[in-house]
């Protein structure tokens, strides 16, 4: 792990060097390696959309640091301005760009890398028990089964007594980029966010529901921190579609609350209809130890959000919809598993004796059941099985660039099966060797002889019924 941070920026920025220095030469016309008079007006126009001098001559001229510095500061100043994904969405749908893109692809071995963000916010009223469970428990996965070295896993949580590795927004937005940094067809990164999750007013008019959802790094809740310290939707977007190479395998986690549409993908996965019961979302009861992700917005944001809702049902505004396009991008490899619907809260619960989310327990569960290989679609059956068996009303999503991406097996299958089952089997507690394999024998035939038994007994009440109704 020291490997690891010691390879991180030491201060946020908003897009690394290696990606502007890309996109400048699109822009970099004469190779002076400065950026001047018609060169700026085309690159601010491919940022804003219109000419911010007017027409008037450009007497500015900027190298690469001037110009990194310029754009860091509006970056600063403006954040819903989005300066670093419309940048890099012009510059990578630029044909010298796409060369150069080509030219410096490495001839190395695939590599896997991961981010894990849990945070507990222990300490304030927000406080939630199991989301540093969560990323643990996803770091024991994928090390153990899915081939990712630990020095290529940076874990983000409250637990750790470093200051580089607590989920502040500036070490998620650092991690995010060592995650995608370097990558290149071939590749596969995980990110896993668990976490309180939110809504917000939508500043861009660009959500067809006037609402953002994110995420909520643990200094938003701090004096200022909200919403200077939220991590939106559109973000997240844009890193991994605008910025993530075509090639790389990508799956993201939000075991948080209105998580639904978090990276605003073309395909979703429609199981059955939703009922109305499960539209009003996770109800939590009384009688059991569980708690919502949800963050409550301050005051002044909890307003804005009140007026868009309330303009959402006065106004003929449509629904947000994920499933626009069933082809989708097949370049992109990216898929997202969501801990719920965006009207929905996900639930921090006591199961089994230990605190979690009902996503991350749902989701190990199903795939401890299966020896760790699973499509995406048939986990997605699992994982929403295994909620309702457990009484959680949250629904759990399944979104990608493409649809034929929901056919291929979680993280790419594990790198060995039989370690995979053997893996099962202690993680199940069943222990290792013979009389592991006969307890996890006995443990399914008990399982599928309930299921029968209580399947018969409701038979025979329904029998019962109709003879004293005749």
């Amino acid at each position: 792990m020291q490997k690891l941070h010691s390879q991180l920026p030491a201060r946020q920025s908003f897009i690394s060097d290696a990606d502007l220095r890309l996109a400048c030469l699109a822009f970099d016309k004469d190779k002076s390696n400065k950026l001047e008079g018609e060169e700026l007006r085309e690159l601010f126009k491919s940022i804003f959309g219109f000419d911010i001098w007017n027409g008037k001559p450009v007497e500015q001229e900027y190298t690469f640091p001037q110009f990194k510095s310029v754009l860091e500061d509006m970056h600063r100043r403006f954040p819903n301005w989005n300066v670093a994904g419309k940048l890099m969405k012009w510059a990578r749908e630029h044909p010298t760009v796409a060369a150069l893109q080509k030219q410096i692809k490495v001839d190395r071995p695939p590599i896997k890398k991961a981010l894990l963000v849990g945070i507990n916010y222990t300490g304030t009223a927000n406080e939630l028990g199991g989301c540093v469970n969560d990323v643990r428990q996803e770091m024991r996965t994928i090390t153990n089964v899915f081939g990712f070295s630990q020095e290529n896993v940076l874990l983000l949580t409250e637990d750790q007594n470093d200051s580089s590795k607590l989920p502040t927004c500036a070490n998620i937005r650092r991690g995010l980029r060592w995650l995608l940094e370097g990558v290149q067809a071939g590749d596969q990164i995980f990110f896993a966010y668990s976490g309180h999750g939110a809504q917000v007013a939508d500043a861009t008019s660009e959500e067809d529901d006037g609402q953002d959802e994110c995420l909520c790094p643990l200094d938003c809740v701090a004096p200022g921190g909200w919403p200077k310290n939220l991590i939106l939707d559109d973000e997240l977007n844009d890193l991994f579609i605008n910025q993530l190479p075509d090639g790389v395998q990508s799956l993201c986690i939000y075991d948080c609350c209105h998580s639904g549409s978090m990276e605003d993908l073309s395909c979703t996965l429609e199981l059955r209809t939703v009922t109305s019961a499960e539209k009003a979302g996770a109800e939590i009861g009384s009688h059991r130890d569980i708690k919502g992700r949800y963050m409550a917005p301050p005051e002044h944001a909890a307003r804005d959000l009140a007026a868009v809702r309330e303009r959402q049902q006065t106004q003929d505004a449509k629904p947000r919809s994920l499933g626009q396009s069933k082809a989708g991008n097949s370049a992109k490899k990216l898929m997202v598993i969501s801990g719920c619907q965006d009207n929905q809260t996900s639930a921090d619960a006591t199961i089994n004796g230990k605190r979690q989310g009902a996503l991350t327990w749902a989701l190990t569960k199903a795939l401890k059941d299966h020896d760790y290989s699973m499509s995406y679609d048939d986990l997605l059956v699992a994982v929403r099985a295994n909620l309702r068996d457990g009484g959680y009303t949250q629904i759990a999503a399944l979104s990608s660039t493409c649809e034929s991406n929901f056919a291929q097996r979680y993280l790419g299958g594990p790198t060995d099966q039989e370690a995979a089952h053997k893996f099962a089997l202690l993680e199940k507690g069943y222990g290792t060797g013979h009389s592991a394999e006969m307890l996890n024998v006995v443990a399914n035939a008990w399982s599928m002889g309930s299921n029968l038994l209580w399947g018969g007994i409701f038979a025979i009440g329904l029998v019962v019924g109709m003879l004293f109704k005749h």
